[in-house]
């Protein structure tokens, strides 16, 4: 008999357990097994299940291997239980230390090991410490990511009536006793509602980024919704004119005028709107949002767009400044196409696109996008930024992605959306951007020649990002908290 250590009900109702002793002796619907992705069930606790359930369990998990190919960590495998006391064994894959996003692919093995038992009718479910053996994952930081998976995995009701942690030693249950001792006043307060939701901003580039995510979060405390904030945000950057890619100021295209596109999109109604081409107005984001809640459509363009911001009592402004009008000048002298070369602020060579994401947890995601697009482009032209599915995508059942970079090529990709459908089909939001990139980069070639980025967000504030080629600066900003990540281009 397994001896009980802690034990709570979620607000949703789940019985969450920590135990210590054999989850081979469990008898719950299912256990978890701590796999590897080829289903080779050797040492450890793998080994373990293995010999106790006998030859069916092997004989099965190889079929599945033949017939599904590799385990993904979002995706575990599933197997009968042969002689072992449960009636199914899920395979989860969690992640080996030291290969990166170890935290990020830890909860994804254990939040598809909850949505697996959902999808079988289980009532019941005890999981070990997966990764905690040979794949070396510290025994503290995967307690506290296990748990905080499981409380995340179990916040809405259906199916789960009982979860159990089920450690092996007394160093494991002393780790996972000190991870739990964390959780008991953070899950009160919310159950009693006194937390407030915690609220994620994601922006693109270095420079601009900043600049975007803290008027966002300024915004936010100020009490915004998602969409006042990406709005906000958006705007604040339109309105700097040392930011050479995004409102006054911008890089003109090749007559030596300043173009906008813009996109703004809520995750909880797929409502989205857009402008493009748009001239001598500012910011392109709040005519984008406008668009959004004042007309059944979705996008408006060029001069008609114009028109539409005037009536809703937007003022006509200058976008040319001292410095790009110098800039589109050398230009001219040295006839240069120049659609290939990014400048975002001054001082800078590279850059693009401001694309923001934004979640208010427990699951309400929101987009935006704003541009000048590439520098002395041909008047009219267009990328992806306000193209809902190209530039931007946001859903409130899966996550929320946008794009950066190259327009033409993320929008022959339909890159966000792409990445969002990754997402709903278990990947986590870095596995989501990497497959994007790949297939970029193996199905159009050119994607290759400028950075083409993609990052996502999903329901549970994962971020993860990939770019085509050099570097990718992303700002994350958690309750007032900025983190810079650098994502780069895989080797060739």
């Amino acid at each position: 008999m397994n001896a009980l250590l802690a034990e709570r009900t979620t607000p949703s109702g789940v019985v969450l357990q920590l135990a210590q002793g054999d989850i081979t002796e469990e008898a719950t619907d299912a256990i978890v097994n701590a796999a590897n992705e080829r289903l080779l069930h050797g040492g450890g606790v793998a080994g373990a299940i293995a010999r106790k359930a006998g030859p069916t369990l092997a004989a099965e998990s190889q079929r599945w291997f033949r017939e599904h190919g590799p385990v993904s960590h979002a995706e575990p495998a599933w197997t009968t239980a042969g002689r072992l006391r449960c009636r199914f064994v899920i395979h989860a894959v969690g992640p080996v230390w030291g290969t990166g996003e170890e935290d990020e692919r830890l909860a994804a093995a254990v939040e598809g090991s909850l949505r697996v038992a959902r999808r079988l009718g289980l009532r019941s479910l005890a999981l070990p410490a997966i990764s905690t053996g040979v794949f070396g994952f510290p025994l503290d930081r995967a307690a506290r990511v296990i748990l905080g998976a499981l409380l995340r995995g179990l916040a809405e009701p259906g199916g789960l009536e009982l979860v159990r942690v089920v450690v092996r030693d007394d160093r494991a249950a002393s780790a996972f006793q000190r991870a739990w001792k964390e959780l008991p006043h953070e899950e009160q307060e919310l159950a009693a509602g006194r937390v407030p939701p915690v609220t994620t901003f994601v922006a693109t580039w270095r420079e601009p980024g900043e600049v975007a995510i803290r008027a966002a979060w300024k915004r936010r405390e100020d009490g915004g919704t998602l969409i006042d904030c990406l709005e906000h945000g958006l705007a604040e950057a339109e309105w700097d004119a040392s930011l050479l890619a995004i409102g006054r100021g911008a890089l003109p295209n090749a007559d030596g005028e300043v173009e906008l596109d813009a996109s703004i999109m809520d995750g909880a109604t797929l409502e989205a709107g857009a402008v493009c081409s748009l001239r001598g107005i500012l910011p392109a984001i709040s005519v984008a949002r406008r668009v959004l809640e004042n007309t059944p459509h979705v996008m408006l363009a060029g001069d008609q767009a114009r028109r539409f911001a005037l009536s809703q009592g937007f003022e006509p402004t200058n976008l040319m400044t001292a410095e790009n009008i110098a800039r589109y000048e050398q230009w001219c002298r040295d006839n240069r196409p120049g659609m290939l070369h990014h400048v975002h602020a001054v001082g800078q060579h590279v850059g693009d696109t401001i694309t923001m994401l934004a979640l208010e947890e427990p699951g309400h995601l929101a987009a935006a996008s704003s541009t000048s697009g590439l520098p002395f482009k041909l008047p009219g032209r267009v990328g992806d930024s306000p193209i809902v599915g190209a530039g931007i995508y946001a859903d409130d059942e899966v996550g929320a992605a946008g794009a950066t970079g190259w327009g033409e090529e993320l929008w022959k990709a339909v890159a966000s959306f792409r990445a969002v459908e990754e997402m709903r089909r278990g990947a986590t939001p870095q596995e989501a951007c990497d497959t994007v990139v790949r297939r970029m980069m193996r199905r159009q070639p050119k994607s290759r020649e400028l950075a083409c980025a993609v990052f996502a967000i999903d329901r549970q504030g994962r971020v993860g990002a990939a770019v085509t080629e050099g570097e990718f600066p992303v700002w994350t900003c958690r309750d007032g908290r900025l983190e810079l990540t650098v994502h780069r281009a895989p080797q060739a």
